[in-house]
């Protein structure tokens, strides 16, 4: 669900807390993190980032590619991620990938405003 395009902040919340519910349920321990699973610019965004934080995860993820700055400390709930996927099983296409290199380049070398 692309939660930013969601207009009331009650059910952005309410499918929050209903998705860790479901996660608790079938894993026995509540979720403490969390993955936007679209986490674009344009489906989350602060008050999805601010709402997470309300809920009390201690970090969540959003699809933006990027690689981590001591900035983000402050932004533990809007943190981009490095994205792995089947093209690049390869052992050493993921050396690269883990490194940043890629996704500085991909975001020429700027730090992404996540807030």
């Amino acid at each position: 669900m692309m939660l930013k395009k969601v207009p009331s902040d009650a059910t952005v919340r309410a499918e929050i807390e209903m998705s860790r519910a479901v996660l608790e349920a079938a894993l026995g321990r509540r979720p403490e993190h969390l993955a936007f699973p679209v986490g674009d610019v344009t489906s989350a965004g602060p008050r999805e980032f601010r709402i997470a934080a309300e809920l009390g995860f201690k970090t969540a993820l959003t699809t933006r590619p990027g690689v981590l700055f001591k900035v983000h400390r402050d932004y533990l709930t809007a943190l981009p991620r490095i994205s792995v996927n089947g093209e690049f099983q390869r052992q050493r296409y993921l050396k690269v990938l883990m490194s940043g290199a890629v996704t500085a380049v991909w975001n020429r070398f700027r730090r992404l405003s996540v807030a």
